[in-house]
């Protein structure tokens, strides 16, 4: 290998404590984008964002093979450890419904329409989609085959098309 292309191969790769961090850091902002999509039935800018931060991930790779992370890993941060806490869990200590009364308590979002205002947000059935979701995003990401286009019909087929 020349030493020009090892430099630049050691440049884009990270240590795998960096890439673990930056998932772990974006997914709050990931899954709260997501249930606004599955809260007020509406893509808005969530649904780019999403894709966008997706993309970026998908970039990540370790090293010292420049090698993304096994299958998964990404769901396992993406989705196991904020929704994953036990099978008994209350519906009210649920991840899925504290992120979402954030989200329907924020001022900003008070003008959108939200038949979950009212009504028992879907928990169970909003886990099993992002569950879903991340099993195809884990799978591409660890491919290294993930794209913009791929996270848009992703998130078209298990989060809009629901």
């Amino acid at each position: 290998m020349t030493k020009i292309y090892k430099k630049r191969f050691d440049e884009m790769s990270k240590p795998l404590k960096w890439v673990v961090e930056k998932i772990r850091s974006l997914e709050p902002e990931i899954n709260r984008h997501l249930l606004k999509i599955l809260l007020f039935e509406k893509q808005s800018t969530w649904k780019r964002d999403v894709s966008d931060w997706l993309t970026d991930i998908s970039t990540y790779t370790t090293k010292p093979n420049d090698n993304y992370l096994k299958v998964g890993q990404y769901f396992q941060y993406l989705f196991n450890e904020p929704f994953e806490k036990g099978e008994k869990e209350d519906y009210k200590k649920t991840t899925i419904y504290k992120y979402c009364s954030q989200i329907l308590n924020n001022s900003k979002y008070n003008n959108l329409k939200c038949k979950y205002r009212i009504e028992k947000i879907p928990v169970k059935e909003w886990k099993e989609l992002l569950k879903y979701f991340y099993i195809e995003v884990d799978d591409y990401l660890s491919k290294g085959i993930f794209d913009a286009s791929t996270g848009n019909y992703l998130i078209e087929t298990f989060i809009i098309g629901k």
